[in-house]
């Protein structure tokens, strides 16, 4: 295998995700649609029937993620075994888009032509795993066997391939010009451009040893490098290890197998092997031996399910199903706190509750139910006092800020007028007295050190219609 056959974006069926991703967004995009179609079996310029258009719909507005598994219930794919590591890695770069930054269809899309396409299936080395790299990309990387099959890259630059090299004549009329371009060939060596010629031809010659070099320099264990009896090049990098294996059979490497020195033998069939060491096969590792190896598993398909979630605002998950449409106690609760922050008189919460409506945050079936709860805790006296309007000063959620060490206090509602101070704290929930009451004896006893005389401080427990007076 090779890491350019591993890519996700030159799958089929990833072609085909992104193509039918495409089409949701514009059922009239052609290229895309051959692209789908040819997946499909079907000729390229086949239309969209009405489901297909139907289906491009309900997809268009869809989180990238639940289209992704819409598409792939809508054709089948999860069954197909023989794709289901490329669904996977479209899967994955679904996921990882996502989680990095907020995206629709349509960003996904641009990701997935800029980056995501260009990523490579991720595959184990094994016993059974072969690599196919060029040279160049093997430099810095060691494997345990490395195979040559070619051993033959020519030496010299190649004419037919028609090199420019830049060169510069070495006579007085030409010299003047100074460096242009030159076709490479042989007869530039019998030239003014001789010079350049023979740069070029000891660069060549250079770069392809050194090429030669990496290449066999890559195995741990085991070499084998093939090198052909007839190449079309006179000069090729096998004639390099041929000349040398010729020049060390008889020489100092020669020896027995135990001694580790070369053996070279010519065959029946005229190709001539030479041979250094035993080639042993390779050692299972310790931890295969005793069966503790990596648990392989191969999908039999990629399941999927019916994506089912459902966006919820913060509040409705204080509204109980089954009632009707009835406000739960705590949602009743925190809508009215809502209505209660910021009002200094009942004119001024029933404004907060149509403000309320007029966004959205509450149904009419709702605005109703909380007016109806705030009249009747107003029916208290003592609440009615709180809104009635001529108070000096009210303020709602201020913080109070302790003397000494800087830390705060927020009471619910404070009203003064005069040197008398009133504080309130409302209570939606249910009793918890004795902690709300030292809470109310400290707002109190802050406040008289701010030099309010007569301090009053009251639990308001709204849903309860119930006030209890604490200091």
């Amino acid at each position: 295998m090779t890491q350019e056959a591993l890519v996700a974006g030159k799958a089929p069926v990833c072609a085909f995700l992104a193509a039918a991703m495409r089409l949701a967004l514009d059922p009239g995009d052609r290229m895309h649609r051959a692209v789908y179609n040819d997946y499909l079996a079907r000729p390229f310029d086949a239309p969209l029937s009405d489901g297909e258009r139907d289906f491009c719909r309900s997809v268009r507005l869809l989180p990238p993620a639940e289209a992704f598994e819409r598409i792939v219930m809508r054709y089948g794919l999860q069954s197909r075994r023989e794709e289901t590591a490329y669904l996977q890695a479209f899967h994955e770069a679904v996921i990882r888009c996502c989680t990095r930054r907020t995206a629709d269809l349509p960003l996904f899309l641009e990701w997935w032509d800029e980056t995501g396409s260009r990523q490579s299936l991720s595959v184990e080395r094994s016993e059974t795993t072969v690599g196919i790299m060029t040279v160049h990309k093997a430099k810095g990387l060691q494997n345990k066997v490395v195979i040559i099959p070619y051993c033959s890259w020519p030496l010299d630059p190649e004419a037919s391939r028609r090199p420019v090299v830049w060169g510069e004549a070495d006579d007085a009329r030409t010299g003047a010009l100074g460096r242009f371009p030159v076709r490479y060939r042989k007869d530039m060596a019998e030239s003014h451009f001789a010079a350049a010629y023979y740069r070029e031809l000891v660069y060549t010659h250079v770069d392809n040893i050194n090429l030669l070099y990496v290449a066999l320099t890559r195995a741990e264990e085991a070499l084998y490098v093939y090198v052909p009896v007839k190449s079309r090049h006179s000069r090729h990098a096998g004639t390099l290890v041929r000349e040398a294996l010729a020049g060390a059979d008889g020489a100092d490497g020669a020896g027995s197998a135990e001694e580790g020195g070369m053996r070279a033998a010519a065959g029946d069939d005229g190709l001539w092997v030479a041979e250094w060491g035993r080639a042993a096969g390779p050692v299972p590792e310790p931890a295969a031996r005793e069966g503790g190896g990596v648990l392989h598993m191969v999908l039999d398909g990629y399941p999927t399910s019916v994506p089912d979630l459902r966006l919820r605002l913060p509040a409705q998950r204080y509204t109980e199903d089954g009632a009707g449409g009835e406000l739960a106690p705590r949602r009743l609760g925190i809508l009215m706190h809502k209505a209660f922050e910021n009002a200094s008189t009942e004119e001024e919460i029933v404004g907060a509750i149509d403000a309320m409506r007029t966004d959205a945050l509450v149904s009419e079936h709702e605005a109703a139910a909380l007016r109806r709860a705030v009249a009747a805790a107003l029916e208290d006296t003592r609440a009615a006092e709180w809104f009635r309007g001529d108070w000096d000063v009210v303020r709602n959620e201020h913080d109070i800020v302790l003397p000494g060490d800087g830390r705060r206090r927020r009471p619910d509602r404070v009203m003064t007028r005069g040197r008398r101070a009133v504080v309130v704290d409302y209570k939606f929930g249910e009793l918890e007295p004795e902690k709300y009451r030292r809470q109310i004896h400290e707002y109190a006893e802050l406040l008289r050190q701010m030099g309010y005389e007569r301090t009053e401080g009251y639990l308001w427990f709204v849903r309860l219609q119930r006030i209890e007076k604490v200091v």
